[in-house]
């Protein structure tokens, strides 16, 4: 299809499907996921944290109480933006430094995952209504032909 056999119908199609990318893009860059904005479910960062890590974690839990609350004063608390990790206050710096680097190195592979899935969802958003659009006037224009006369 040549730009020059385009009718005013499609250039208008294509033209506001330009208009509806800008959009869309635009929506996607505000909304696309960083690190520490993404909701991830704190099951799914515990599914991919390794073995290692867990076991710090756990061993934190034998300093609860009977009603299983842990006094932040006994342990150590590792802040993050969507989570805060308690581990033993005995644990050595390698091993902070080693928990440290392993649940950034997961929120950040979890958040790889949602970009990959988000640009997918804003294709779609965007590609849908537009054949969708181009669709409906290719019909319209079928079913306006058959009540043509035939000269």
């Amino acid at each position: 299809m040549q730009i020059k056999k385009l009718n005013g119908w499609q250039r208008l199609w294509i033209l506001t499907s330009l208009i509806y990318l800008a959009v869309v893009v635009f929506v996607a860059a505000v909304d696309f996921p960083s690190p520490w904005k993404t909701e991830i479910a704190q099951g799914e960062i515990l599914e991919n944290l390794s073995t290692k890590t867990l076991l710090l974690m756990r061993s934190a839990g034998k300093f609860a109480d009977e009603n299983g609350r842990i006094d932040p004063e006994n342990v150590i608390t590792i802040k993050f933006p969507n989570k805060t990790v308690i581990v033993p206050p005995d644990t050595k710096q390698s091993d902070l430094d080693y928990v440290n680097k392993d649940y950034c190195n997961t929120v950040i592979k979890l958040t790889n995952k949602k970009r990959i899935s988000f640009i997918g969802t804003m294709v779609a958003v965007w590609l849908i209504p537009c054949v969708a659009v181009y669709a409906l006037g290719l019909s319209i224009h079928w079913v306006y032909r058959g009540f043509r006369k035939v000269e």
